[in-house]
């Protein structure tokens, strides 16, 4: 017996041409809300220094919230400063894919960081990426983490479950969060051996306060939790407890 395909595969080809309009529709829809104002680099706190790179797509770049306090790294660093004295940079932009956003650190110095956190994704599933090509780069992306930027510990948000964003159609949330569970799947077999990467799932009740007005974005609400999610990962870590070694 050969092998037979998932039928959220089996179902694109048919469908692409619906598919291709409803993604315009939707892309349209969810970049009327733009990135959120403020720094994107600083430094607070008291107590063991920890440095900490943050890479991501829209939801990094704090689209669904006005300002960056109110999203993933205000949420983050406010966790984290109680604690230690961080200092940060937000290396986010709408649209990104992690091909993308490993060419966008490219141009980042090479200053260390104790900790990376990831918050990508979501465009590789809309573009339907190959598996095989989303664990490649995000391998590549990796490893650029730690020879670039000598990042000791690196933590992956999962790909959200797009099967519960409210702006999607039923049959494309059914496609998309198919695919998302393969990738976030995938991405667990990559690192199982990984001692210095973790992946990071945020369990959301998606209630009407969990997304934006676009139902799309996080809300403030939700980056509150992503950002004390990965804020008690990060802690419960040897990293958080010792400085950056020279």
């Amino acid at each position: 017996m050969g092998f037979l395909p998932p039928l959220d595969v089996l179902v694109r080809l048919p469908l692409a041409p619906w598919m291709l309009l409803q993604g315009l529709r939707i892309k349209r829809k969810a970049l009327i809300l733009p990135e959120a104002a403020g720094p994107r680099e600083g430094c607070s706190g008291k107590g063991s220094d920890l440095r900490v790179l943050i890479v991501g797509d829209s939801s990094g770049a704090g689209v669904g919230v006005a300002d960056q306090k109110d999203a993933l790294s205000g949420q983050l660093v406010a966790a984290l400063e109680k604690t230690h004295r961080v200092g940060w940079k937000l290396v986010a932009k709408t649209g990104a894919t992690t091909k993308s956003a490993t060419v966008l650190l490219g141009s980042e110095p090479g200053t260390a960081y104790d900790v990376a956190v990831l918050a990508l994704g979501v465009n590789d599933v809309a573009q339907l990426l190959f598996v095989s090509r989303w664990r490649a780069r995000q391998t590549q992306l990796r490893n650029h983490l730690r020879a670039r930027f000598k990042v000791r510990k690196i933590f992956v948000t999962a790909v959200p479950p797009l099967q519960h964003f409210p702006v999607l159609p039923s049959l494309l949330q059914w496609i998309l969060g198919a695919h998302a569970a393969r990738m976030n799947d995938a991405l667990q077999e990559d690192i199982v051996n990984d001692a210095d990467t973790h992946l990071v799932t945020i369990d959301l009740p998606f209630t009407p306060d969990a997304m934006a007005s676009d139902g799309f974005h996080p809300s403030a609400r939700t980056y509150a939790l992503w950002g004390q999610i990965m804020a008690d990962e990060i802690t419960r870590t040897d990293i958080a407890r010792h400085k950056i070694r020279s």
